[in-house]
């Protein structure tokens, strides 16, 4: 079973015991068997529970939810999101105005870009950075 199924597998069960137990209290409120404060009270103490609950696991579990933003390579060299986009571009043989107008960016924006990648793969050109990212697995062959 993968990690994703699991939380899939626990959420879903929380969520059907947390309706549950809203459903519950919504029909005893309704049959008159709690009031209208216990009532309140019920459904604020399941939903602080329930913030608790999520709170706890997401800040113990925040790697799972969190999107990459840099790519690490050797050397503690880290290349950025964008920089990876534009480094894909460039590997599919686009130019500088065509990254540009893909990413809507501004063509010294994209140059910026294309310098960082240069620097950090220790490279000088378009077909040298290619072949060293290939070398690295940023980009595909």
């Amino acid at each position: 079973m993968t990690p994703y199924f699991r939380l899939i597998i626990k959420y879903g069960v929380i969520i059907f015991i947390v309706i549950s137990s809203y459903k519950l209290s919504e029909l005893l409120f309704l049959d008159k068997t709690l009031s209208l404060d216990t009532y309140s009270f019920i459904i604020v103490v399941i939903s602080i529970i329930i913030g608790f609950y999520f709170s706890y696991n997401h800040s113990k579990n925040e790697q799972i939810f969190q999107p990459t933003n840099t790519y690490h390579l050797k050397n503690n060299i880290e290349i950025s999101k964008r920089e990876m986009e534009v480094l894909e571009l460039l590997s599919e043989g686009y130019t500088n105005n065509e990254i540009s107008d893909i990413l809507f960016i501004s063509l010294n924006t994209t140059k910026t870009h294309l310098s960082n990648i240069y620097s950090k793969l220790g490279t000088n050109n378009r077909v040298q950075t290619i072949k060293v990212a290939r070398n690295y697995g940023l980009i595909g062959d």
